[in-house]
């Protein structure tokens, strides 16, 4: 049967989910065509959706029983089995609402090509807790209650979601993003700033190879801080390179340092990371840098990720931004800006479940501290 028979069929049996099950060996049967027709309309709808990487392209690209690139199958299959496992109301990956995993952008790449869109490498040294860094939680007043609901994007702290491309520069977003949103609540002025100062010419992070929000801090405070993007444009999201710096050394906001805003964890399984701690920073001084284990993003569609995202520190390997949170409803969940472009997700951002460390979220968790202008009224709530 060739591939437009296949569509046709499926069309026709009104297919509405793809089969967990893996492709058996032998002859063909109902269930290796039924399968193979689910496949073929989803590679159709993610081509017309989505631009086909290259390598999914090319002709010599191993294909799952000659209909689609091993790779997208493999994803297909994953998704619809971690959708069963969390428990998702997810009939179709075509149209469900319900579904928290299914098509994006990255579902035609392999997990290791996928890396190139992670960054998170911890530098040596650059993690344990030293004396003076300070934890933002620790110094909120005891009786001071966090709102229900937060959300930094309303109140015109947070820049558009931006796309790092095939460049593992999240460390880099993460802090400029961080940045920006610390400059805002300290002078109610937002400013984008270059991500490119940092990945180009931050040499104790590797730019396109990784890096770590720490190290990247700390390059920021020896540089003086942050020129501003249109004085700097990121190039590193379409080249995929670091590229050589070129940065004038024209800084738009000083940067003196960060602080965590809960106690971090560097080692270990961390589940007993202060989630509550880190809600009443995040609501009394702004969005926060963090990193995350951010294997099954590949796969992210919407909803509350609730499953399969472990909080191990050793599997950390992208850096994002925490803007918000919303415990009003039956689940609460962490509203968490990523660097993929707002074509993924929800617009460019990801709900995950509050109160299990899911995705390692509060392990390394940080402000950056800017000295631009007066303290705001929010800091008057902490002892930093």
């Amino acid at each position: 049967m060739v591939w437009s028979a296949w569509c046709a069929a499926a069309a026709t049996a009104g297919l509405r989910l793809v089969s967990a099950a893996p492709f058996r060996d032998g002859p063909e049967s109902a269930a290796i065509l039924h399968e193979a027709a689910e496949f073929a309309v989803l590679w159709k709808r993610f081509s017309h959706d989505f631009p086909v990487p290259a390598a999914a392209a090319s002709a010599d690209l191993e294909m799952t029983d000659g209909i689609v690139p091993d790779a997208f199958a493999t994803n297909v299959r994953r998704a619809v089995a971690m959708n069963k496992d969390a428990g998702a109301d997810c009939t179709s990956l075509l149209e469900g609402q319900g579904c928290v995993f299914g098509l994006t952008k990255f579902s035609a790449v392999s997990r290791a090509e996928f890396a190139s869109h992670l960054g998170y490498k911890r530098r040596d040294g650059a993690n344990p807790l030293e004396s003076n860094d300070a934890i933002a939680a620790a110094g909120i007043d005891g009786s001071w209650q966090a709102p229900a609901k937060m959300d930094w994007r309303t109140e015109g702290a947070v820049t558009p979601v931006k796309d790092q491309g095939g460049c593992g520069s999240c460390w880099a977003f993460s802090v400029t993003s961080e940045v920006e949103s610390a400059h805002y609540m300290r002078t109610k002025n937002l400013v984008e700033l270059s991500t490119q100062e940092l990945i180009s010419c931050d040499g104790g992070d590797g730019g396109c190879n990784g890096g770590d929000p720490i190290s990247a801090y700390r390059f920021l405070k020896a540089a003086g801080g942050l020129d501003v993007a249109s004085d700097y444009p990121d190039r590193s999201h379409t080249t995929g390179e670091s590229g050589t710096c070129t940065w004038d050394h024209k800084v738009s906001v000083s940067v003196s340092g960060y602080n965590y805003a809960v106690k971090p964890c560097d080692a270990g399984n961390c589940k007993h990371q202060d989630e509550d701690g880190l809600k009443r920073a995040l609501a009394a001084q702004g969005p926060v840098s963090i990193c995350v284990a951010a294997d099954t993003w590949q796969s992210y569609t919407g909803g509350v990720l609730k499953s399969h995202c472990p909080s191990s520190a050793e599997l950390m390997d992208h850096c994002v931004q925490m803007v918000g949170y919303d415990t009003t409803g039956s689940v609460p969940y962490w509203i968490i800006r990523n660097s993929w472009g707002e074509g993924w997700g929800i617009d460019g951002y990801i709900h995950v479940m509050m109160g299990h460390n899911f995705c390692g979220l509060a392990n390394e968790a940080t402000f950056a501290v800017t000295d631009n202008s007066e303290v705001p009224v929010f800091d008057q709530l902490l002892v930093v």
